[in-house]
């Protein structure tokens, strides 16, 4: 079996996110074959925006990112916007850009990490392109949060402490990452490793819908 194909009945298991290999075909007849907007979900903190920006760089397509969106429509940040009008304001405002967005093709869109949690966008994401799911232990993931100078500035969930707030959040959300995914990548290896995965994958995408 060839190192980066999944086996038949893989969707019934969780990922090992600390296996050495980069990616995953995760079902190759989706129903998205006619666009190839290629959509990268998965838990913050597993570098959606980084990885997206330098596949766009190499592939010469435009990059989204749907929380800058959310933003710009807002006129405020993720965290003020949750902390004036709610959760489910912003989730109602993600679900309106998503559907925006999808309306285009050709593009690489970094979603917001609980995107997948409404079923009309899982459709969506499955309607209008390949699902990359950047998937990560969520200690790394906490790790590398605690670095990040803006983690005070996003909205947290829960109550617990980060490491885990993102345990639960993993154990919340994986099983809808892994229901919307076509390929799976993985967030813990080196990034010039992930992007020229990534670079093949996304010329694969290119080849299965036909785009040059």
């Amino acid at each position: 079996m060839p190192r980066n194909v999944v086996p038949k009945g893989a969707m019934q298991k969780k990922v090992e996110v600390e296996e050495a290999g980069l990616a995953g075909v995760y079902r190759p007849s989706a129903p998205g074959a006619g666009k190839s907007n290629v959509f990268l979900v998965g838990l913050r903190g597993s570098g959606k925006t980084t990885l997206g920006k330098v596949g766009a760089k190499r592939s010469g397509r435009p990059f989204v990112d749907t929380d800058v969106l959310v933003e710009e429509r807002a006129g405020r940040s993720i965290a003020e916007l949750v902390e004036r009008q709610g959760w489910e304001a912003f989730r109602a405002l993600e679900s309106e850009v998503l559907a925006e967005v999808c309306a285009g093709d050709g593009q690489i869109v970094a979603t917001g990490g609980g995107i997948v949690l409404a079923e009309a966008n899982r459709l969506l994401l499955r309607a209008s392109g390949k699902v990359f799911y950047l998937a990560a232990e969520p200690a790394l993931l906490a790790a590398r949060l605690l670095k990040d100078p803006k983690v005070a500035q996003r909205p947290t969930l829960t109550s617990r402490p980060l490491a885990e707030e993102m345990r639960a959040l993993f154990e919340e959300r994986q099983d809808l990452y892994m229901t919307v995914a076509d390929f799976i990548l993985h967030a813990g290896a080196p990034l010039h490793e992930l992007a020229d995965d990534f670079e093949e994958k996304i010329r694969l995408v290119d080849r299965m819908v036909g785009r040059r």
